[in-house]
């Protein structure tokens, strides 16, 4: 997380004004399994780039089977 809170903090000092990060599947474990983890992570992550006036978008890895959920997911994240 510090690497990814540095890569903000440098995107802002650089004038950006959004930054992309890539959700990776977690190996061996079903994305219902760790979903809330992943999603507890974004939100801190969300919340440090929003101290820096930063929107993130996130890149995902998953397969089409979950789009719906994610979709459906990422609106309860604010």
């Amino acid at each position: 997380m510090r690497q990814v809170f540095f890569s903000i903090e440098a995107a802002w000092m650089l004038g950006a004004r959004m930054v992309t990060l890539r959700a990776n599947p977690k190996r061996g474990f079903a994305l219902k399994e760790y979903w809330r983890e992943m999603a507890e992570v974004f939100r801190e992550i969300g919340d440090f780039a929003d101290g820096c006036s930063l929107q993130v978008a996130v890149e995902t890895g998953f397969p089409d089977a979950y789009k719906e959920l994610t979709l459906r997911s990422a609106g309860r994240i604010d």
